[in-house]
């Protein structure tokens, strides 16, 4: 595949002020990247069958964990006419999702909490279904994850956690560098534990292949229209957004590299209460 530029994208000119917010110029450069309303690759598609997976029936509420943007929210109520709860721990994604879905008149179908990341602050068995996507960055992340989806799911409930898992210790430092660090857990220590919060493993499955697919597709997109893509994000949000736009594409190429490699498996984790 065409490799993508890695230096920073030269202008001819001033170019336009920095965004005064550096996440905003970093959610910027994701949408640039990934499409309007996503922050890391995927498509309609993909959601629409994570929540397939989940059952989620019309008029189920389910609580989701991740929704970037909107774009994933707005699939799945479209697809299958459900109620979304959304729980973010960033204001400014936070409201950038919550003004896409008043622009595409769903708020009916969805409400979003600014969520302190502590279980205790959710509603108790009330989650039909819970989604939770590349929502861990860190084993005491992905702890207060899996709690919550003990506390909020109902006892009849499904949940879904879906994200990257590291084969080998000795690779801890893969796709680890730069703004989006992140720690990658062994699968040996996710699996305790989910067990430790009272959550029952239904399934286990590879979904490398799904998001590749996703991501490949999308890379096709920004090859042929680099260069507008790069012009437009200057215009709007300055070099921090350009530079971020950068550090996010190698970041993303060395996960799916190391994916691709064998060195991280991306997982789908079905969950039910023990």
């Amino acid at each position: 595949m065409p490799e993508l530029a890695e230096v920073p994208p030269s202008i001819d000119g001033e170019p336009a002020a920095s965004v005064a917010n550096p996440a905003l110029a970093a959610i910027m450069a994701s949408e640039a990247l990934w499409g309007e309303g996503r922050l890391s690759p995927g498509d309609a598609k993909l959601d629409i069958d994570l929540a397939n997976a989940l059952a989620v029936q019309k008029a189920a509420k389910l609580f989701l964990f991740s929704a970037e943007t909107a774009a994933r929210p707005i699939a799945i109520i479209k697809a299958l006419n459900c109620k979304i709860e959304s729980f973010e721990a960033n204001e400014v994604i936070k409201q950038k999702a919550d003004d896409k879905i008043k622009a595409a008149g769903l708020s009916k179908s969805y409400n979003s909490t600014k969520f302190d990341g502590q279980p205790g602050s959710l509603p108790k068995n009330k989650a039909d279904a819970v989604l939770a996507l590349y929502a861990a960055t860190s084993a005491k992340n992905l702890e207060q994850i899996a709690f919550s989806i003990v506390r909020s799911l109902k006892p009849s409930g499904t949940a879904m956690i879906l994200d990257f898992v590291l084969r080998h210790a000795e690779d801890d430092i893969v796709a680890c560098k730069g703004d989006e660090a992140r720690e990658f857990l062994l699968e040996d220590d996710i699996t305790k534990l989910f067990a430790a919060a009272g959550l029952k493993i239904r399934s286990d499955e590879d979904w490398g292949a799904p998001l590749l697919n996703a991501y490949y597709a999308r890379q096709s997109e920004i090859l042929e229209n680099w260069e507008q893509i790069q012009a437009k994000l200057i215009s709007a949000g300055g070099i921090e957004a350009a530079q971020s736009l950068l550090s996010q594409t190698l970041v993303w190429r060395a996960r799916l590299d190391a994916l691709k490699l064998g060195r991280l498996t991306l997982r789908k984790f079905m969950l039910s209460k023990d």
